[in-house]
């Protein structure tokens, strides 16, 4: 049996043994704490190294003009709406677009309107919106895909989209999506479900020029929007290709120096020359590799109508044989077409 005295000093290593490690303890949450303020405050000094500040989360409304159509009399107001929006992007995180007194709204506008959308959603911008009262507006706005790429409360209708197509893409790569719209496209005015070799072609060369050239200095993802809308009852299909890039304008005078500006009368002019003669006769420069002349190809040949381009604040329309120096800026290129039953018809199966 354990003595006395024993059972005494083994009481009194015990609570040596426990007083160790809560001094033990205690230093190691010294430590420890000490090395936390140290790398708290190493973050806090490279988080204001970098800070900027957060964009506001108020809500911003943006309403559009009556008429969101980019024909010549209409395309200036058009580009200024597009050009608040992205402005107020910049400033804020959520926009709302306002398109409820819009009583007439083109093809065109729409693509250019998504197109923005779509580019500015990658970097965290959300979107919300509203239809227009007029009724054929608001179909249109129904028929385009809209509602797939902005909040409403209308998301029940987002699938009349039947007799359109809408197809975007990042890559020199021509998705299925577009193959598929051209040979509708044939189906629609001609009747037969085919090829267009030409036509295809041309749109490869927008898509190439937005990869190669349109992005040259940007940083942001080169994406391009391509939209068709089919009208059966008339035989016709309505085009509509945009980029959210430097336009060709740029693109050319920075090719080939600023000088090329001097030679010709103004943005419009040049933008005109480039595709109907590559400007040879003036400056001596072929411009290789932009393709501009196989887009052209399509109007000169008859295969397409009303041929429309609109790049920086150069308008042009090579059926009218119009070229407008345009009061607001497109950061970009916008083209538009159409095919109906009066064009040169080539279709294969």
């Amino acid at each position: 049996m354990p003595t006395k005295k024993y059972l005494k000093n083994k009481s009194a290593k015990i609570e040596r043994k426990k007083i160790k490690r809560k001094n033990r303890s205690k230093i190691r949450k010294f430590e420890n704490h000490n090395n936390y303020i140290s790398k708290r405050h190493n973050q806090l000094k490279l988080f204001e190294s970098n800070y900027t500040p957060p964009k506001k989360a108020t809500i911003t409304s943006i309403f559009s003009p009556a008429v969101l159509t980019l024909g010549q009399k209409n395309a200036s107001s058009t580009l200024k709406f597009i050009s608040n929006i992205k402005h107020e992007c910049s400033k804020s995180n959520r926009i709302d677009i306002r398109l409820d007194h819009v009583l007439e709204i083109s093809n065109g506008a729409i693509i250019m309107l998504l197109g923005v959308i779509q580019d500015r959603k990658h970097f965290g911008i959300n979107f919300t919106g509203s239809f227009p009262l007029h009724e054929s507006s608001r179909e249109s706005i129904y028929r385009s895909g809209f509602m797939d790429v902005v909040k409403t409360s209308q998301t029940a209708k987002s699938k009349i989209n039947s007799n359109a197509i809408l197809v975007s893409g990042a890559i020199n790569k021509p998705p299925d999506e577009l193959y598929t719209a051209v040979h509708k496209s044939m189906k629609c005015v001609w009747g037969i479900e085919g090829r267009c070799p030409l036509l295809c072609g041309a749109i490869i060369e927008m898509i190439r020029n937005t990869v190669d050239h349109a992005f040259v200095n940007d940083s942001r993802s080169k994406t391009w929007h391509f939209n068709v809308r089919f009208d059966n009852s008339l035989n016709k299909v309505y085009f509509a290709f945009s980029d959210q890039g430097s336009g060709i304008i740029e693109t050319l005078v920075n090719k080939s120096s600023n000088v090329i500006r001097h030679l010709f009368d103004n943005n419009a002019t040049l933008l005109y020359s480039a595709f109907e003669s590559g400007t040879d006769s003036r400056t001596g420069h072929q411009w290789r590799g932009t393709g501009l002349r196989t887009i052209y190809e399509l109007h000169e040949d008859g295969i397409v109508k009303n041929l429309t381009i609109i790049s920086n604040n150069a308008y042009v329309s090579f059926e009218r044989k119009t070229r407008v120096v345009l009061d607001e800026s497109l950061s970009g290129t916008y083209y538009y077409w159409e095919i109906d039953l009066t064009c040169t018809k080539h279709v294969f199966k």
